[in-house]
């Protein structure tokens, strides 16, 4: 299955406008997903972390698993990121990498244990930024390494949405997916959607990080 950065890009936006919609739900998930400017956050909770960070070329993903004995960090880290390209390089030290730190003698430094890109002509996974456990790694972008048909059915499986929910989830994948920077405003409708009732503090703050508000 060929997937580029635009692909990338757009199921992920799927993947945490359904979040977004059903934290209110599932609060307790909050920490699975998160966006900061045009980073995106995960968090399987079994260990494994990742980051994505999407600009106009291409999307570098960082990812650590705690359980792995053999790590990026450090002066190995730097010499394995020379095998990048000069932007793609940047983008990492720059962006990236600073959404996993870890606590050393040294201060706080970025600790990985696999990196790679994705652009126009694909993914790249280059010998020494890649673990023995890649593929393992990968499964923290399941919902993600998705065809069109299949990413919005993952995510109405994963979190149980009914048709108003998925409906709604499309809306406002339509609004965004061109001008992932727009503010939207939910109509008392579409929240309705969410919920009739209270919306929970980590609802609020998953659709304010799509810059999305409520009615």
């Amino acid at each position: 299955m060929f997937f580029d950065n635009q692909i990338i890009f757009k199921n992920s936006l799927i993947a945490s406008i359904s979040h977004a919609i059903m934290t209110n739900k599932y609060p307790e998930l909050s920490y699975e997903q998160s966006w900061d400017g045009m980073n995106l956050s995960l968090n399987n909770s079994e260990g494994v972390k990742g980051t994505i960070t999407f600009t106009k070329e291409c999307c570098v993903v960082a990812i650590r698993n705690d359980k792995s004995r053999k790590v990026l960090s450090g002066r190995k880290l730097q010499k394995a990121l020379k095998k990048m390209p000069d932007h793609v390089q940047e983008t990492a030290t720059e962006e990236t990498l600073q959404y996993l730190l870890v606590e050393g003698r040294k201060g706080k430094a970025p600790c990985v244990t696999s990196i790679l890109w994705i652009d126009s002509e694909g993914i790249h996974l280059i010998k020494g930024l890649a673990s023995k456990d890649i593929k393992a790694e990968l499964q923290l972008l399941e919902g993600i390494l998705l065809t069109d048909d299949k990413v919005t059915e993952y995510w109405k499986k994963y979190y149980e949405m009914d048709d108003a929910a998925v409906d709604l989830l499309m809306q406002l994948y339509e609004h965004k997916k061109d001008d992932f920077g727009a503010e939207i405003t939910l109509t008392k409708e579409q929240q309705d959607i969410i919920s009739e009732d209270a919306i929970c503090e980590e609802c609020k703050e998953s659709l304010a990080e799509l810059n999305i508000k409520l009615f």
